[in-house]
């Protein structure tokens, strides 16, 4: 028998291999138990002038006295440009300016009037100002940031949100902003210093006591017609296309037509105030067509809603904080302006013998 050569073999030694699994699970769990430390520790994000905005409104919204005859809803627009004591006289009623801001839109609305009607009988009449850049807006990321300082529980604001059609990403925007996620806070923290946790006007407070007509001026109150007239090209930049209301301002509006007709409340639906130059531009009525149709349509769907000041109330620069904003004498225009078309609409006589009683309007 031939001699077989043989070769010895080298066998590496048997190595451990960790599953990709295991690192990553490591990773998820320092990283849950860190945010539920950094939750204990009190780490919050930084409290905005337009949270405590917010949070003011609907403070007024819950509180079951005084009622109104008048509920003033929208964007900063109407915050700053409805005076309610103008609106109190002229329309002969109690009001109150419920008004936020943009970034709210017409759902912002919508919420608002649900909770005043959670605790108060029906109004008169409700009026929604909004702003043409707030028309044509669309939802974003700020909506839900914003909208999680509203003061109610999270399970009702998620039932909220998720009615509006929010995304997953949206409702981590949401839950991010209601301090779930505190870990995702600390680049803030070390960016605003680890002991400021103020706004941008130096309040430390998270509140904001607003007087009893919800009258409010967190914005500048001189004119700054240089910035008008800078500001102009833009914003005809964000209106440049003729497009029907986003979706969510249409959900929201056809919901607030149902509630005038189901609480036997007017409903007028008003422009606000603009700069005289994005009004005069070629194009603006082309812009804005599909906008003034749509919410002519969807007004005259019931009969207690109509639009007002559909062809835009203009102020000059002079006037103006901002394209959107008005100040000074020129808010009692605006506002005086707004009340005498609700008083010249055929709406306002339905609205107006209550037999002196709020939340009794006469039927229709």
């Amino acid at each position: 028998m031939n001699d077989v050569t043989r070769i010895p073999v080298e066998i590496e030694p048997d190595t451990c291999v960790s599953p990709w699994w295991a690192p990553a699970t490591i990773a998820v769990v320092v990283m849950v138990l860190a945010n539920f430390a950094f939750m204990g520790l009190g780490v919050r994000h930084t409290t905005r002038n337009e949270e405590r905005v917010l949070r003011g409104k609907w403070a007024l919204a819950t509180q079951p006295n005084p009622t109104f005859d008048w509920l003033i809803v929208g964007d900063s627009s109407g915050t700053l440009g409805v005076d309610p004591s103008v609106v109190s006289t002229r329309l002969s009623g109690t009001s109150v300016n419920l008004c936020t801001f943009g970034s709210m839109g017409v759902v912002g609305d919508l919420w608002i009037v649900e909770q005043y009607l959670k605790h108060h009988p029906p109004p008169r009449g409700v009026i929604v100002v909004h702003a043409a850049d707030v028309w044509t807006g669309k939802h974003n990321d700020a909506f839900f940031q914003y909208a999680a300082a509203i003061p109610e529980s999270t399970p009702q604001l998620l039932r909220r949100v998720l009615f509006s059609g929010a995304r997953p990403s949206e409702l981590y925007v949401l839950l991010r902003y209601r301090d779930f996620f505190p870990i995702t806070m600390l680049k803030d923290k070390f960016r605003d210093g680890l002991g400021g946790s103020s706004d941008t006007d130096g309040s430390t407070s998270s509140e904001l006591n607003l007087p009893p007509d919800g009258t409010i001026r967190l914005h500048a109150t001189q004119a700054n017609p240089q910035h008008v007239v800078e500001e102009v090209p833009s914003y005809l930049a964000r209106i440049s296309e003729a497009t029907p209301l986003d979706w969510h301002n249409r959900l929201a509006l056809n919901r607030l037509i149902d509630l005038a007709r189901d609480n036997r409340f007017s409903l007028f639906i008003a422009n606000g105030p603009i700069a005289k130059q994005v009004r005069d531009a070629p194009n603006f009525d082309e812009h804005l067509h599909g906008i003034s149709s749509e919410l002519a349509t969807l007004a005259s769907r019931e009969r207690r809603s109509t639009c007002v000041l559909s062809n835009w109330f203009a102020f000059p620069p002079e006037q103006m904080e901002n394209c959107n904003h008005v100040v000074g004498p020129a808010v009692d225009a605006y506002t005086e302006m707004l009340t005498t078309e609700i008083l010249n609409s055929s709406l306002f006589n339905h609205s107006e013998s209550r037999n002196g009683e709020a939340g009794n309007p006469a039927p229709l």
